[in-house]
């Protein structure tokens, strides 16, 4: 790095928050799956239970859906610790842009957060803040001030894409499928619930390659 490129303040060292976040990530994923096995017991007992298999009583039917609903609180709570160490590391990760590249971001920096929480706005600002860390984290950034030039990562799309894909596939079974629980709505939540956790774990594998992306590149 030239003199004309050294960041105008101390970087915040970002490896040891950026595999706490991949880590956290990754349990999140492998929750999802957990819930989604859980969902096609339930959805298998009950139809064993309608099918009035020998030896099966509501008390089974009852322990399945309990399982499942520890299950997904259980996802709940490792999703929340996994998105705040997720919102850290970009809180990080946008300090450590802004004294690398003396470029303009979209957003303000309190949009690294608000981003997330404010409706309607959070079904694109999350990516735009991160393609501007993304760029503004780049060795060609150094001397740019303006990221408009720069070519965004493709893979910030497409994550983003198959993640709010899979969070309204979620809210959709939520919402609507499991509105009024029996054998078919419960099958048919299993479905769901499965391709919206085989999303999220795509989703995951593409954010923790983007985590360590800028990290790297901000490091060099």
């Amino acid at each position: 790095m030239s003199e004309q490129q050294l960041p105008t303040r101390p970087l915040v060292p970002l490896r040891g928050q950026a595999r706490a976040t991949s880590v956290l990530v990754a349990l999140s994923a492998l929750a999802g799956v957990a819930v989604t096995v859980a969902d096609w017991h339930t959805s298998s007992v009950a139809d064993d239970y309608i099918a009035d298999i020998a030896g099966l009583t509501m008390a089974d039917l009852r322990d399945a859906e309990g399982l499942s609903r520890v299950l997904a609180v259980t996802h709940v709570v490792v999703t929340l610790v996994a998105g705040g160490l997720f919102l850290l590391w970009s809180w990080r990760a946008r300090l450590n842009a802004e004294a690398l590249s003396p470029a303009r971001h979209h957003r303000a920096r309190g949009w690294v957060i608000g981003g997330w929480l404010c409706p309607l706005v959070n079904f694109w600002f999350p990516a735009q803040v991160l393609s501007d860390i993304e760029k503004a984290s780049r060795a060609e950034a150094r001397t740019e001030t303006d990221l408009t030039h720069l070519r965004g990562d493709p893979l910030i799309g497409r994550w983003w894409a198959v993640l709010v894909v899979s969070v309204l596939l979620d809210q959709y079974v939520t919402q609507i499928v499991l509105r009024t629980v029996s054998a078919e709505t419960l099958r048919e939540a299993a479905v769901l619930t499965t391709a919206a956790t085989a999303l999220q774990a795509i989703a995951a594998g593409m954010v923790i390659v983007l985590v360590h992306r800028v990290t790297a590149a901000q490091a060099a």
